[in-house]
């Protein structure tokens, strides 16, 4: 492998795999939120049910 491969892997990868971890977080912190709901809504149903 030339030096040049190398540097334009190097520059390349953390471009192509930036957007990529970007929208992996913004899924991940989707799903954390739905399921907080998730359980908020089960925890003010379980507490109406029991007052």
């Amino acid at each position: 492998m030339t030096w040049e491969l190398v540097l334009i892997l190097v520059l390349a990868i953390p471009v192509i795999l930036f957007p990529v971890a970007y929208v992996w977080y913004m899924n991940i912190g989707g799903l954390v939120a739905i399921v907080r709901r998730r359980r908020q809504a089960r925890a003010a149903g379980k507490a109406a049910q029991a007052g």
